[in-house]
């Protein structure tokens, strides 16, 4: 690793003057684009057009330039120090205890420049708590390394250098199990798109004068718009199916392209991107849930998505706090789960299901709401509403019996594992010593069938376990609380 010396303030890299100049345009055009389209276009004078956006132009790559010469940064005391500001100049101090994750970006751009984006996110901010625009990649891993270590001890002539750390790659995801991910992604979502396309250019025809329903009416016989609608409808699905697979394969690869996963001395570290690659580290202590689940689709190639998730503040979003990956097999789940449970046992010898009362209920419930329908359709029993209303009812009626027979709840002495899904197959699993909280609710009805709901807070978000017998349900608080209480580990 380099020598380098964050004991003094350092600025970014020269290439973040651009950088944060792009990035100002973007930001300040969506925020002023009302106001300089009523001062471009209101005048009707070219000249004044030139000048206003001149004057935009300038003024805002001198802000870029003054903020990059004003923002430095540097380690004092196991602390992260950052001075920043245009007008006024902010100082933030960031312990390293209270760092959750740094993390590398590269766009373009940043490829183009030969730097990286180094993200960190903080234990208590809702967002990320700074980032360093454009740095060279020898002395983000410098800085990353140290916080990491929690050590602001800088190499210097007279000592050596302590060696990097040893990485071990893990899995590479090939081409082909990228082209297996964007196969099974939800496709629904992507068939937004073109659905979109699609309105989009039916109002642009519209504005201009040109309606497809006239224009049926116009070239075909009245007799004839029947079949050639049901022909056209079948092309659009055959058409919208396609676009939706292709779309989601696209989206696939440029997200996940060259996705790897590497195990460090004390942690993880992933990376991917094709047009913006990133890098993402967590530490182990830091892991709190692991997650992995699949689809009707990804049941076919037997791959799953997994989620490894770390503790981080409420308001934080979830993807800015968790590794992602996607298209794993079975086979691939379980050596990451050797590697990092190492010692813990992580096998459950029974598993505990959840009430029949909880499906009994929904039921009920879903039922109450389908005869509701159908005496509201004996009003108007041709509306295409009524048959809807009736698809509606039996997929809920089968998800909830799916959702019925897989969640499962199994805990050992070190372990609590959760097994659930609809359509898919879905688990979760943690180490009991890295739950904050428990709590343990009773409805009435559930007290009338000595049931109870227990919800798991950990520093990831919470796991929930519904309608189990509650004298099981009072075992697992109890023992939970206690390996809590007792146990010395470090769970952040």
């Amino acid at each position: 690793m380099l020598k380098i010396d964050f004991s003094q303030p350092a600025r970014q890299s020269n290439a973040a003057i651009f950088i944060i100049i792009y990035h100002l345009y973007k930001n300040w055009i969506k925020r002023l684009l009302p106001v300089l389209a009523g001062v471009l276009f209101g005048s009707g004078k070219t000249w004044v057009l030139l000048l206003t956006f001149g004057i935009f132009i300038v003024f805002v790559a001198i802000l870029g330039i003054i903020y990059f010469y004003k923002y430095t940064f540097q380690i004092i005391d196991n602390e992260l120090i950052i001075h920043k500001g245009v007008f006024k100049t902010t100082k933030l101090n960031i312990p390293f205890e209270r760092i959750q994750s740094i993390n590398f970006k590269q766009t373009i751009l940043h490829q183009m420049l030969s730097v990286v984006e180094l993200e960190v996110d903080t234990a208590g901010s809702s967002k990320i708590e700074f980032d360093l625009r454009a740095i060279p990649i020898q002395k983000a891993n410098a800085l990353r390394q140290i916080i990491l270590e929690s050590n602001p001890h800088i190499a210097t002539e007279e000592e050596p250098t302590r060696p990097a750390p040893t990485e071990k790659k893990l899995f590479q995801l090939s081409f082909g199990e990228l082209v297996k991910v964007g196969l099974t992604q939800n496709h629904i979502k992507s068939g937004l798109i073109p659905f979109a396309l699609y309105f989009w250019l039916r109002d642009l025809l519209h504005s201009g004068g040109i309606e497809l329903d006239e224009l049926a009416s116009e070239y075909a016989e009245p007799e004839r718009i029947y079949q050639l609608s049901l022909f056209i409808i079948g092309m659009l699905v055959i058409i919208y199916a396609l676009a939706s697979m292709l779309i989601s394969l696209i989206m696939s690869i440029i997200r996940f392209f060259d996705l790897s996963l590497y195990r460090q001395e004390d942690g993880f570290s992933v990376s991917y991107g094709l047009l913006t690659k990133r890098q993402i580290t967590i530490k182990d202590e830091k892991i709190q849930i692991v997650k992995w689940e699949d689809n009707l689709l990804r049941k076919l190639p037997g791959i799953y998505n997994m989620q490894i998730k770390q503790a981080a503040a409420a308001t934080v979003k979830q993807k800015n706090s968790s590794i992602f990956l996607a298209g794993i097999p079975q086979g691939r789940i379980r050596h990451f789960l050797d590697t990092y449970f190492k010692d813990v046992d992580y096998e459950m010898e029974r598993y505990t299901s959840i009430s029949q009362w909880w499906f009994i209920r929904r039921m009920v419930i879903i039922t109450l709401l389908l005869l509701l329908t159908i005496g509201v359709a004996t009003y108007y029993p041709f509306h295409p509403m009524f048959g809807i209303m009736i698809g509606g009812w039996l997929f809920l009626y089968l998800s909830s019996y799916l959702y019925f027979r897989k969640k499962r709840i199994g805990i050992n002495d070190d372990v609590i594992h959760i097994k659930g899904g609809h359509f898919g197959d879905e688990n979760e699993l943690m180490q009991i010593y890295k739950i904050q909280g428990v709590q343990l609710s009773q409805s009435p009805f559930q007290r009338r069938k000595d049931l109870a709901s227990i919800v798991l807070f950990t520093a990831a978000g919470n796991l929930n376990i519904p309608y189990i017998p509650l004298e099981t349900a009072r075992i697992i608080r109890d023992f939970v609380l206690k390996v809590v209480e007792t146990d010395q580990r470090n769970w952040m």
